[in-house]
């Protein structure tokens, strides 16, 4: 048998080019290829949950997640307008919640929520449902709320001063409930700029006013309305400044996608006078100095993708929650929805380490965690959840 001189030529410059590298016991180590994982472990060490160390059946759990994460990273490849996170949340919430994922999360404990407007945590569900019970009043014309034994005084604020029991309007309006949770809610036809996102999304409150109270537990003081539109809080300067010492600060700050303005310049406010939180911090990722006091004061930072998405900051949640029932979202689980199970395990410990609770009530909460995050990874092995995502 006979090789012509390309052959042989190409077979010798082939073992040249291996003779080069250095051997590893048996193995040829290729200098780019070892370079190139080198700078991926040193990435992959500064991503969020590096430190969660993973153990026993919570590998398998892990495995379990990404494989169904996968499958679907797999299809948006081929079908990208298919992909649920690229998608409005609030046309896409629906098709989320059928999703193997967030079924998965659905079922994980997640610790503490930081940021949540307090008329809109319950789920619009339960809201309506209240709606049904004796003694609550309704505007004859619109949708604002009272309890009240007695016929409420007339509304100042609202274009029409007459109550009506709710039951009696709910007699000559059989859609009523309909009416009533349309109003609770943002609705994804109506989502066009983000100051029309904003004025709807300030209707709300008021309806779901007159549906919740809550006891007298404070923990610490914020100023919350649309940043971009607002007073400052450079603006509430002497007014803070006289309670900062005895008063814990969570301020909204940097919920802008502007720079060098009013908006973005409330992150300086907010660290000089010693904020313990940053609601939102959107634009914090602008101002490298400020994100380096932040982590050495470690100033907590309360990141809303789903609510930044709404609200228009943000189109792709890809590259990024605070109003669960506003969105119609129900829990954590939609904000939980792209990571892995170190990072959402490391999300769930941070819930708890940097709360207000006191020493004691963490050490609880860290048991209370431990346990029922053994129990969720037992039973989702078990589910048939992970055998649909193998």
């Amino acid at each position: 048998m006979s090789w012509n001189l390309k052959t042989i030529c190409a077979i010798s410059l082939f073992i040249l080019s291996f003779s080069s590298y250095p051997l590893v016991g048996s193995l040829i180590v290729d200098p780019y290829l070892k370079e190139r994982d080198r700078l991926i472990e040193a990435e992959q060490k500064l991503q969020f949950g590096h430190d969660i160390v993973l153990e026993g059946d919570e590998i398998k759990a892990n495995e379990c997640l990404m494989r169904a994460k996968t499958a679907e990273l797999d299809h948006a490849f081929q079908h990208p307008e298919d992909f649920l996170p690229a998608q409005n949340f609030l046309r896409a919430r629906k098709e989320i919640e059928q999703s193997t994922v967030f079924r998965i999360l659905r079922r994980m404990p997640k610790g503490g929520l930081f940021h949540a407007h307090g008329l809109a945590i319950l789920s619009v569900d339960k809201l309506l449902r209240y709606t049904h019970l004796p003694n609550l009043w309704i505007s004859r014309s619109g949708f604002a709320f009272l309890f009240s034994r007695a016929r409420p005084p007339p509304l100042l604020s609202h274009s029409c001063d007459d109550w009506v029991p709710i039951e009696e309007r709910r007699r000559a309006e059989p859609n009523l409930d309909q009416e009533i949770k349309r109003h609770l809610m943002l609705s994804s036809s109506r989502n066009d700029d983000i100051n029309h996102v904003w004025k709807d999304f300030n209707k709300l409150f008021p309806a779901v006013g007159g549906l919740a109270e809550f006891p007298d537990l404070i923990i610490g003081f914020d100023l919350v309305g649309q940043e971009d539109m607002h007073h400052s809080l450079l603006d509430y300067r002497e007014a803070l400044e006289g309670i900062k010492d005895e008063t814990n600060f969570f301020f909204h700050a940097g919920e802008t996608n502007w720079y060098g303005r009013q908006p973005d310049h409330n992150l300086y406010d907010a660290i000089v006078l010693n904020t313990k939180r940053i609601g939102h911090g959107f634009a914090l990722i602008k101002h490298p100095k400020l994100m380096e006091i932040v982590k050495e004061k470690k100033i907590v930072v309360e990141v809303s993708p789903i609510s930044n998405q709404v609200l228009k900051l943000v189109g792709d949640m890809r590259n990024h929650r605070d109003d669960p029932s506003l969105w119609g979202a129900k829990g954590l689980s939609y904000d939980f929805y792209e990571a892995d199970l170190r990072a959402l395990k490391q999300l769930a410990l941070n819930s708890i380490k940097y709360s207000s609770l006191d020493k004691h009530e963490k050490l609880k909460a860290f048991k209370i965690f431990k346990q029922t995050w053994m129990e969720f990874v037992t039973e989702l092995l078990k589910s048939s959840l992970c055998v649909k995502a193998a």
